[in-house]
């Protein structure tokens, strides 16, 4: 993952291109970077649920990261 950024309790709301289930946070970092249907620039890890949402944004792209989520539910990785 040193390829990424990491960012606890941290996520993009709303711009998911790609939800991926039974998955580690490496397996998210390899399917963004080989993404060839969009450019993958980050994804939103589910810790609870290992799953992940790839997306074409990243938190600039969005004015920035919703960090208020009950129960750090999420990480959110940026390339």
């Amino acid at each position: 993952l040193s390829r990424f950024v990491k960012t606890p309790n941290a996520a993009i709301s709303g711009h998911n291109n790609r939800h991926l289930t039974n998955v580690s946070p490496e397996d998210c970092m390899r399917a963004c970077v080989n993404e060839t249907s969009f450019h993958c620039k980050s994804f939103d890890y589910y810790k609870r649920d290992r799953a992940c949402d790839l997306s074409s944004m990243s938190a600039a792209d969005v004015g920035g990261l919703k960090t208020d989520y009950s129960g750090n539910p999420y990480d959110h990785y940026a390339r």
